[in-house]
C-alpha cells in the first residue's frame, strides 16, 4: 500500500505545471522542494537556521 496524500509541494507542482513549460516546471519545483519541508523547531529539535534578527 502507498501513502497518496499530496505532499506540502503539490499546490506548487500544481500552480507550475499550469504556467511554466514542462522542463521549466520540473526544475523549479525541485528546487522548490527543500524550502516547503522547512518548519518551525521545538524545544526537542536542533535549529539549522535563524530567519530575522538583528545582524
Amino acid at each position: 500500500m502507498t501513502d497518496e496524500r499530496p505532499g506540502p509541494d503539490a499546490r506548487y507542482t500544481r500552480l507550475a505545471a499550469n504556467h511554466l513549460p514542462p522542463g521549466l516546471a520540473d526544475r523549479w519545483t525541485a528546487l522548490l522542494r527543500p524550502c516547503v519541508r522547512l518548519r518551525h523547531a521545538t524545544a526537542a529539535d536542533r535549529p539549522v537556521a535563524t530567519l530575522g534578527g538583528t545582524p
